[in-house]
């Protein structure tokens, strides 16, 4: 994981297309294909077939469109038109093609939207891996996604998917405006959100510039620091946010912090702390609580909320009075031992699984801290409330 919220720069990059209406792939929920996810990843890829050759693509609930690297430019033929995209460098103006035949196991990936070719090299260096695009909704929004995280599965189903399989509470899910799933959600005191389902986020979420100083004002919102988000345009500096509770439907998540961004999101962590369903042709999402579930606010014993960096695990926030902050520890420290294990980078929901595991003994860890390496010990206590 390369920083705290670095999807927002690749999900926003489909949001001015016009897009059209759509149909249901088929009934019954019949798995079309599968495949196995890491939830220790930072992103989920797909390989799709294309012209006889596979190619990696990141799957991207939060963008509208599929993108593809310029390497692939010639492959897709002539331009068919021009658009404007709004990115994290500003609106700037991008060719559409003309969208390709994909294929997924037994099934084709079709759509009538156009896609979107351009230089992906600084997003591939963030994820440390090659990709040959981002897979959007264009072509996934036929499907259901069904998200198997205890199995570490993700599938393709037709819909509608059957009763055997709507476990979990129903919420509605809407595609509009820009054909990205929006869920509805009550932070704080109960004010209604609306973000994004966003597949392509690496962190918990962010939260849109103007509804974030509305609810700072109201003091929903409390400011818990900074951290450096980079993204495939360039490297800014964002506030952190940290909301005492967050309820999607039945399901209440506390203690969580969300960077500021233009857009609102929920990303992978969240995500991975459910099983889930997104059935997209019939507006409907399956949410299954896991156990235990994986936070990345506030909600452990140690009361320290962390985001990932180019330069490894970063503190963004410790609760105040909580076990962390009285242990010595910052924002801004560097995380590089946890239990005496020295640690790289790892994602943050295995980060979040280690800081739960042993929630009733001392956690030792180890910081870098203006260069100076230090050793903590922590004494768990209750999960922030």
């Amino acid at each position: 994981m390369k920083d705290m919220a670095r999807a927002a720069a690749w999900s926003a990059l489909a949001a001015a297309a016009a897009l059209l209406a759509f149909g249901c792939a088929g009934s019954g929920g019949r798995t079309v294909a599968e495949f196995a996810i890491d939830t220790c990843s930072d992103a989920i890829y797909i390989p799709v077939k294309w012209r006889g050759d596979e190619h990696l693509l990141l799957l991207d609930t939060g963008a509208s469109l599929c993108i593809f690297d310029a390497s692939l430019r010639h492959q897709l033929g002539e331009p068919i038109g021009r658009s404007y995209v709004s990115t994290h460098s500003g609106v700037e103006a991008v060719e559409l093609y003309r969208a390709p035949d994909l294929s997924i196991g037994e099934g084709g990936l079709n759509a009538d939207d156009p896609v979107i070719c351009q230089d992906l090299l600084a997003l591939q260096t963030a994820l440390d891996r090659r990709i040959s695009g981002i897979l959007g909704m264009s072509f996934a929004r036929d499907y259901a996604l069904q998200l198997d995280v205890d199995a570490g599965r993700l599938r393709f189903l037709t819909s509608p998917v059957p009763d055997t399989l709507a476990e979990g509470a129903p919420l509605r899910i809407e595609l509009e405006p820009h054909r990205t799933p929006e869920m509805s959600v009550d932070i704080g005191d109960t004010s209604e959100w609306r973000p994004v389902i966003d597949t392509g986020c690496s962190t918990f979420g962010s939260i849109d510039y103007r509804r974030c100083e509305v609810l700072l004002e109201r003091g929903v919102l409390q400011d818990v620091g900074t951290v450096r988000i980079q993204s495939p345009h360039h490297s800014r500096v964002s506030n952190l946010v940290a909301l005492d509770t967050l309820r999607v439907g039945p399901f209440l998540h506390r203690g969580v912090v969300l960077s500021r961004s233009e857009s609102s999101v929920l990303g992978l962590p969240f995500i991975y702390g459910y099983n889930l369903i997104l059935d997209f042709p019939d507006y409907t999402a399956y949410m299954e609580r896991r156990s235990p579930p994986i936070d990345t606010g506030f909600d452990n014993p140690q009361g320290m909320a962390v985001y990932g960096s180019p330069d490894g695990l970063v503190v963004s926030a410790v609760s105040r009075g909580g076990p962390s902050e009285s242990a010595g520890v910052r924002p801004g420290d560097r995380l590089v031992a946890i239990g005496g294990e020295r640690i790289g980078a790892p994602p943050l929901a295995c980060l979040y699984d280690a800081l739960r595991a042993a929630p009733n003994d001392t956690l030792e860890i180890g910081l870098l801290r203006d260069g100076e390496t230090l050793t903590v010990e922590i004494l768990p206590g209750k999960p922030h409330r």
